[in-house]
């Protein structure tokens, strides 16, 4: 079955069946765990495979359910298509996930969260491409990788972490709430495809 999509890209279900994979059931475990320290928090999880990589759609991470997850088993960056096996669309970020597995070896562990302002110490990337775009997220993947962080804030978007584990997520994560209670909300001036000085003090 095919889905026309939007601008941002289309998406090819191989087979319109639940994922099989043992490490589902890790992933919605990891999302309701964010999801209940933050009941209202918005947004998608990877996971990579040695083959594709698992991701959620985008939605409320404290209720998601196996259901919410597709494997992507692949990505064409050159027709901004998705082959998935799953039943539901994919995350509108696809891009972003897959350029940050793609760009980061060593990490098997993407997120995305609907959430402003940026916490304090992250740096801030502006530019007036489509949020959720191919485009949008290569440039993204480039100043990540320079940055040697693990986390990036796109202004108007949200905010994007790579992680080494689940593990590893999940300390990052209750380390930025901690970070993001004491941070005064800023109004931005945006900028095109520019780094920003790290977040807020």
């Amino acid at each position: 079955m095919f889905n026309p999509g939007s601008i941002l890209g289309s998406t090819f279900f191989a087979s319109r069946e639940p994922v099989r994979n043992t490490m589902t059931l890790k992933l919605i475990k990891a999302c309701q765990d964010m999801g209940s320290q933050e009941p209202a928090l918005m947004g998608s999880l990877g996971y990579r495979l040695v083959r594709g990589f698992l991701l959620t759609t985008d939605g409320n991470l404290n209720t998601m359910r196996e259901g919410d997850i597709v494997e992507v088993t692949d990505y064409d960056p050159v027709r901004k298509t998705s082959l998935v096996i799953g039943l539901r669309e994919p995350s509108k970020f696809v891009p972003l996930h897959w350029l940050g597995i793609q760009t980061n070896p060593d990490k098997l562990v993407t997120l995305f969260l609907f959430i402003d302002p940026a916490p304090p110490g992250i740096n801030i990337f502006s530019s007036k491409l489509l949020h959720g775009s191919f485009e949008e997220a290569m440039e993204v993947a480039k100043v990540l990788k320079a940055s040697k962080q693990d986390a990036i804030f796109i202004d108007g978007g949200g905010l994007f972490m790579v992680s080494k584990n689940l593990e590893t997520l999940s300390k990052d994560f209750k380390a930025l709430l901690e970070k993001a209670k004491d941070a005064p909300e800023v109004k931005r001036p945006a900028k095109k495809n520019k780094l920003k000085s790290k977040g807020r003090q």
